[in-house]
C-alpha cells in the first residue's frame, strides 16, 4: 500500500549522507501509480509540518530528495503550501531558499517553468512564493530567474 512511501521517506531522511537510491525508488513508485504520488505528497507535507523537530541532517536529506523529486516532476511545489509564510522562522526560510536555489541553479528554463506552472493561478501561494523570492533570494538568482518571476506575477 501507500504506507511504503512513508517508510522510504523515513529511511531516506535518516541516512547519514544523501542516497540517490531512495529518490529513484520514489520516482519509480510515483510514475507507477497515482496513489503513490498522493501518498508522497502527504508524507512530504507531514515532514514539512514537523520540520522544526527534524535534525539539521534530516532537513538536509529532505531538501535534497525534495529538490530532485520536484525537478523530475514527481512532486508538486504546492507541497510547500503547508508552510505559513507569514509565520516563518529561520529554519523554514533556509529550507525554502535551499529548495528554490537548487531548482533555479540546477535546472534549465523549461524545468523551472514546469515546476512553477503547477502553482494555481490567483492563489495566495503564488503571491507568497513571489514575495519569498523577492525578499530572501540573492540578486544573482533573482536576475537569472526574472522570466520565471514574470510568469509567477501572471499567476498572482
Amino acid at each position: 500500500s501507500a504506507e511504503i512511501i512513508n517508510v522510504i521517506l523515513h529511511v531516506a531522511i535518516n541516512e547519514k549522507h544523501y542516497n540517490q537510491f531512495y529518490f529513484y525508488l520514489l520516482q519509480h513508485l510515483t510514475k507507477l501509480d497515482r496513489k503513490y504520488r498522493l501518498a508522497l505528497d502527504f508524507a512530504i507535507r507531514d515532514k514539512i509540518t514537523d520540520l522544526q523537530s527534524l535534525t539539521a541532517n534530516n532537513r538536509s536529506r529532505l531538501e535534497e530528495i525534495m529538490c530532485r523529486l520536484l525537478v523530475h516532476n514527481c512532486l508538486c511545489i504546492t507541497c510547500l503550501k503547508v508552510i505559513q509564510f507569514s509565520d516563518m522562522n529561520e529554519i523554514y526560510v533556509q529550507f525554502i531558499r535551499n529548495i528554490l536555489q537548487y531548482i533555479f541553479d540546477q535546472s534549465n528554463d523549461s524545468i523551472i517553468q514546469m515546476v512553477l506552472e503547477k502553482i494555481p493561478r490567483k492563489d495566495n501561494f503564488a503571491s507568497a512564493i513571489k514575495l519569498f523570492i523577492a525578499c530572501f533570494m540573492d540578486t544573482n538568482t533573482k536576475n537569472r530567474v526574472a522570466s520565471s518571476i514574470q510568469q509567477l506575477q501572471s499567476l498572482s
